[in-house]
């Protein structure tokens, strides 16, 4: 079995690296039954900074050394894959400008196993990245699942083909995990 987590309001406050209530415990519990996590996360900050030069928009580094700060607070996500969609269609930036982006990261000095795409359908709602999580894991995506806390994630999992449950729900059923299905 494939679990897919977003990030933000999923397993750690928006925008921190402090697990929300009961991650902590849920993900021990996954890795014990040999459960594989993967991450996948939506991050237009940089495309915003790139666009606006405005320094409170993060870089990559700034973001990859948050994504390393998450590991350690959840040290579960270990070997998790993160999967990062650095494309947003409200910036205006030229594709070749995204994909410079999608290159940082890739090339970032973190010991994450990290993936970033400047692809339009890896960004949720679309289900791009949920499909290559799947692939990489050579699994189907109906021995998958993914776990968020906004609509476009639900939608993201059902375009994708695969279970998906809302990350309050999820995470209150810690004795088992996962139980309460939200959608497919």
């Amino acid at each position: 079995m494939l679990t897919i987590f977003d990030l933000d309001q999923t397993l750690v406050e928006r925008y921190t690296t402090k697990p929300l209530p009961g991650v902590a415990a849920v993900l021990a519990e996954l890795v014990a039954k040999g459960t594989r996590l993967m991450i996948a996360t939506n991050q237009a900050g940089p495309a915003w900074r790139m666009l606006t030069g405005r320094e409170r928009f993060p870089t990559p580094e700034q973001i990859c050394e948050r994504f390393t700060a998450v590991v350690q607070a959840l040290p579960s996500l270990r070997a998790a894959t993160w999967l990062v969609a650095v494309y947003d269609a409200r910036v205006n930036l030229a594709p070749d400008q995204f994909e410079a982006l999608a290159d940082s990261f890739n090339r970032s000095n973190t010991p994450l196993d990290l993936r970033a795409a400047a692809d339009p359908m890896w960004r949720k709602p679309q289900p791009g990245m949920l499909w290559a999580a799947c692939r990489l894991q050579g699994v189907s995506t109906a021995e998958a699942c993914f776990i968020g806390d906004m609509d476009s994630d639900a939608q993201a999992a059902q375009l994708a083909g695969m279970t998906f449950y809302f990350a309050s729900s999820y995470f209150c059923t810690q004795a088992t995990p996962g139980t309460m299905e939200i959608g497919t």
